[in-house]
């Protein structure tokens, strides 16, 4: 009776070891799908993870654009209303009669019709204003005029800051300097009205200490009054027409 118990046991034993065996399996098989599938979710999500990371880049790059976009916006604004501050026909009413662009003309020119409308006044109206204002009486004559701005021609140093005058191209082939201040009432005597005409820089001229910064000292040359209100982004550095008759 005992021996068929025991075998009895035994096949028990061997029956539920065969089915451990293949519940082990079953759940060995089941893990390994979970770790496959793990893997796939974890390929998954570190994919979406870099689109996401891309996708947050592109904005960035997307935002500063538009943040660029809304200030150069904001600047051209500003900017358009500089520039309705010069009158509507600034450079079209004719005040001076017209003269051939040569050397001699300018020179008679100067002489005799460039006086500034008044003194020179810091920040009021000074080498700016001087110069925008007779950029425009040359251009009103018939005279290729620029204005120029660098560092101050008789004292170049960076912490001396900058100046502003005005230079003409002839047609017959002069380039001609002219310190604007020089043409102010209370300046058109002074040491410069001893050259040829009034303000005029002339090259290697011993009276003048400085001329060649005039010539080649220059870091912008503008040629009419809108490129120097953008360059200053403001008209008030340029802005001698205030209180003056002739414009609307």
């Amino acid at each position: 009776m005992w021996r068929w118990i025991s075998v009895g046991l035994i096949v028990v034993l061997i029956g539920g070891g065969v089915f451990c065996g293949i519940k082990i399996a079953e759940l060995s098989n089941r893990l390994d799908e979970f770790e496959s599938y793990s893997a796939t979710l974890q390929s998954n999500y570190d994919r979406l993870q870099g689109n996401m990371t891309e996708l947050q880049a592109e904005y960035d790059w997307l935002k500063g654009e538009y943040d660029k976009l809304q200030a150069e916006n904001e600047r051209q604004r500003v900017l358009l209303q500089e520039y309705e501050k010069v009158p509507q026909d600034y450079y079209s009413i004719r005040t001076f009669p017209n003269r051939p662009n040569t050397y001699s003309e300018l020179c008679r020119f100067l002489q005799l019709e460039a006086v500034l409308p008044r003194d020179c006044e810091p920040s009021v109206f000074d080498c700016g204003e001087s110069s925008a204002y007779l950029e425009w009486a040359l251009e009103n004559a018939g005279f290729d005029a620029y204005i120029a701005v660098g560092r101050i021609p008789w004292y170049p140093e960076p912490r001396a800051g900058y100046h502003v005058w005005v230079i003409v191209y002839t047609n017959d082939g002069y380039e001609v300097a002219i310190e604007s201040t020089a043409l102010t009432g209370e300046y058109k005597a002074s040491q410069l009205s001893t050259l040829t005409a009034p303000g005029i820089i002339a090259w290697n001229d011993p009276l003048v200490f400085g001329w060649r910064n005039y010539y080649e000292g220059y870091n912008h040359l503008f040629e009419n009054i809108y490129q120097a209100i953008r360059y200053a982004g403001t008209a008030q550095e340029w802005n001698w027409w205030l209180g003056y008759w002739g414009f609307r």
